[in-house]
């Protein structure tokens, strides 16, 4: 096992110096750098052979010795708004745990929805969505993941991962927020980009509703295709 993790850490500088090689004579070196960084951080996200935290920070000592963008730029990436937004929500959690305010939450779902699959998959799939057509997709995750955890510990299963009871509920949660966030301008930073685009190809101010008017009965239909491919999975009793 220790090898094996020692193989993986290895693969990340690989495969920067291996992107790095390739791209480097066909465009500017440092924009290679900077994809071969991309390259080495999703391998390792992917991978897991350091914590998570360990890969977020590569960029900071990888632009210190090749000098791809001026440092005051990456260091300034990690206290931005959105970073300061997760750390929020991670406090929320913190606090909803150590008050065990999560497990009054999902004994009160629990006691409200019953035990039932189907209508637990149904319920968490369509309150993240809502969640996050107006909050922060990741906000949205980090909100109800504690409660549906600590509700599925009430309920005896105590090791989630590779749980079949768990994977459903968890998957309900992370697919609704996802493409829950696309239902209006203020569910993901990117949809401002991309007002910001339109408004600069056509020339006409795009309004608020008319984004909802026009993403909602997709965003119906695709809840409900997801809610299906759900609900037709090898479901426990």
């Amino acid at each position: 096992m220790k090898k094996h993790r020692s193989l993986n850490a290895l693969s990340g500088p690989l495969l920067f110096l291996v992107v790095l090689l390739v791209l480097a004579p066909v465009i500017e070196f440092k924009q290679a750098a900077a994809i071969a960084t991309i390259f080495w951080m999703g391998l390792w996200w992917v991978l897991r052979p350091v914590n998570i935290a360990v890969t977020s920070l590569l960029p900071i000592p990888l632009n210190a010795i090749f000098g791809m963008v001026p440092m005051d730029g990456i260091i300034s990436k990690y206290f931005s708004e959105i970073v300061v937004l997760l750390v929020g929500s991670d406090l929320i959690s913190l606090v909803w745990e150590k008050t065990h305010l999560d497990k009054r939450l999902a004994i009160k779902s629990l006691c409200g929805l019953g035990t039932s699959m189907r209508e637990q998959i149904c319920v968490w799939l369509v309150a993240s969505t809502l969640l996050s057509i107006f909050l922060p997709n990741v906000v949205v995750v980090m909100i109800l993941l504690p409660v549906a955890v600590s509700m599925l510990r009430f309920l005896g299963q105590q090791q989630i991962t590779n749980n079949p009871v768990a994977t459903p509920i968890l998957l309900a949660i992370v697919w609704g927020a996802g493409f829950g966030g696309f239902g209006s301008p203020l569910g993901s930073s990117s949809n401002l980009v991309a007002i910001s685009y339109l408004e600069k190809l056509t020339g006409h101010e795009f309004m608020y509703v008319d984004w909802v008017i026009r993403f909602l009965p997709l965003l119906f239909i695709i809840m409900l295709l997801i809610l299906a491919y759900l609900l037709h999975l090898p479901l426990p009793v």
